[in-house]
């Protein structure tokens, strides 16, 4: 780059992103479709999913904010590897190798 010229860049707020993301979801069984499609994306032969209803103490919350994270939660698991391109993939939101993918459900 010249001196005294700067470069451009396009930033976005990856919670904000995240944000928007999981509230496109419809309400129902949409996410569990999702799960289910990366999974199946991924290889993988075996998917468990635990639904806990437990809530957790939130007293000692490095952030008090956080507090409406402490339970219930839902914890998905599939036997496929995370590979070097999956890990690029969680890095670009919204713009996965998967749109072109013609064998990947989830595109």
């Amino acid at each position: 780059m010249e001196e005294g010229t700067e470069g451009f860049r396009q930033t976005v707020s990856l919670t904000k992103r995240i944000r928007g993301i999981l509230q496109g979801y419809p309400e129902g069984t949409a996410i569990f479709k999702e799960l289910l499609q990366n999974a199946e994306d991924a290889g993988a032969t075996e998917i468990k999913l635990c639904y806990d209803l437990r809530s957790h103490p939130t007293d000692n919350l490095i952030y008090p904010g956080l507090s409406k994270f402490s339970g219930p939660a839902l914890y998905a698991y599939n036997n496929a590897l995370f590979s070097e391109e999956d890990f690029n993939n969680i890095q670009r939101i919204g713009d996965s190798s998967k749109q072109t993918s013609r064998g990947k459900v989830g595109r």
